[in-house]
């Protein structure tokens, strides 16, 4: 076995047999040593065994209190963690090592991720207030333009109940329609609505048909 002693030796084992039971063994005999849970944790790492690594700073940062090893510790949870977890590492690091004259670059870093994640955040709410923007007024414009096909729709069948039906009366009515306003449509679709005998089950908590007709025109019909 190796004399506890040597450093030199325990790093050369470290080095060319790392495995957990390695690991293990060290960190046993030095378990206040950042150097040696450093190196567990990068070795956990770079196997791509990421909850394991975990489980290894949980186990030394807080009792380890050393830069370096936070520092890896931070950037660890800022690459593989949710954002709350990362944020608490980093303000944990804050308090426990921020204080060292060493520790200039976290709180360099800290304010950084604070401000790419700001930034990101204000980029997705203002992308999102984009597409809202060109969404909305494209479901108004469909409503509408359904609303105004039926109003057409009703006009040419007012015309047509009057000029009958034949060869000619195809291109009477739609010469009709289109010398009609749009206010002339909109009360004959009324009027149409009004013939609709609609039983009592049917109205919804006893409102007037035209209520609804006249406050969804509103919704649908008003800009931004």
């Amino acid at each position: 076995s190796l004399d506890p002693d040597d450093l030199a030796a325990w790093d050369l084992l470290t080095e060319a047999d790392r495995s957990v039971e390695v690991f293990e063994e060290v960190v046993g005999r030095y378990p206040t040593s950042a150097k040696y849970w450093k190196k567990y944790a990068e070795w956990e790492i770079a196997s791509g065994r990421y909850d394991l690594a975990l489980q290894v700073f949980h186990r030394c940062v807080f009792h380890v209190l050393n830069v370096d090893l936070w520092k890896l510790y931070v950037l660890f949870m800022v690459t593989w963690r949710p954002l709350h977890e990362a944020l608490a590492a980093y303000e944990a690091a804050i308090e426990l090592v921020g204080q060292d004259v060493r520790s200039t670059t976290l709180w360099t870093d800290f304010i950084a991720i604070l401000k790419r994640w700001h930034n990101a955040r204000a980029r997705d709410v203002k992308r999102e207030r984009v597409v809202s923007g060109q969404i909305a007024p494209l479901v108004r414009a469909e409503a509408c333009e359904a609303l105004r096909r039926l109003e057409t729709q009703a006009a040419a069948e007012s015309v047509r109940e009057t000029v009958g039906t034949g060869p000619q009366s195809d291109k009477a009515v739609e010469e009709a329609v289109k010398s009609m306003t749009s206010e002339d449509k909109s009360k004959l679709l009324d009027a149409k609505l009004s013939a609709l005998d609609l039983p009592a089950a049917e109205k919804v908590g006893g409102v007037d048909p035209e209520l609804i007709r006249s406050a969804y025109v509103r919704a649908v019909c008003t800009p931004l």
